[in-house]
């Protein structure tokens, strides 16, 4: 998906890192890969050592990297995490207010900070963060249900099925055979989302 973010690290009461991320910036594609270097690949005593060693690019030093290769995005962490010189980057902090999901690392109140778009317009951003303990990190399956609307995904799995179904439809067959399959498929996706918002409401 074409969902753009940020992933930013706080240090010493500044951001020390802020990475654009140009594709799949959703919880369900980058945010994930971002909780897996925490849960997996973060050490913090190294990587805050060699994050003091670390300066935004000047313009002219930016310039001349993006005609070299793109914003570095998540795997800026990495970088940092095993650099052995200093790493030059980005400063993405302009575009926080702009791009659909944030990410931030917070080392002073240590802290993982997820903002972004979340409810029924998936195209409307949220004042609402969710926020983990760096030492109590949720599991993958926890932390993509966090972000999960059971009522829009099912609604739009319908959408994709009666799409798939006029596919269907339109084959060299019966067609009362593709009638029969939308309907039923449509009664069974209605079911479910009478089910899913009488959860919402509990």
């Amino acid at each position: 998906m074409n969902t753009h973010g940020v992933v930013c690290v706080v240090l010493d009461g500044d951001y020390k890192v802020s990475s654009h991320i140009g594709l799949d910036a959703n919880p369900h594609g980058r945010g994930q890969d971002i909780l897996q270097f925490l849960a997996n690949g973060f050490d913090r005593e190294p990587f805050i050592t060699r994050l003091n060693d670390c300066r935004f690019l000047s313009k002219p030093e930016l310039q001349h990297q993006n005609d070299r290769q793109g914003p570095l995005g998540i795997s800026i962490l990495e970088i940092i995490q095993h650099s052995t010189d200093q790493v030059l980057m980005e400063d993405a902090r302009l575009a926080m207010n702009t791009c659909a999901w944030v990410y931030v690392i917070d080392l002073d109140s240590q802290v993982f900070v997820i903002l972004g778009q979340y409810g029924d317009n998936a195209s409307q951003q949220v004042a609402d963060s969710t926020v983990y303990p760096l030492n109590d990190l949720p599991s993958a399956e926890a932390f993509l249900a966090d972000f999960t609307d059971p009522e829009a995904e099912a609604a739009e799995l319908l959408f994709n099925t009666a799409n798939a179904l006029e596919t269907i439809r339109g084959l060299d067959m019966n067609d009362n055979v593709g009638v029969q399959i939308a309907a039923f498929i449509e009664k069974q996706m209605d079911d479910f989302l009478k089910f899913a918002k009488a959860r919402k409401t509990d």
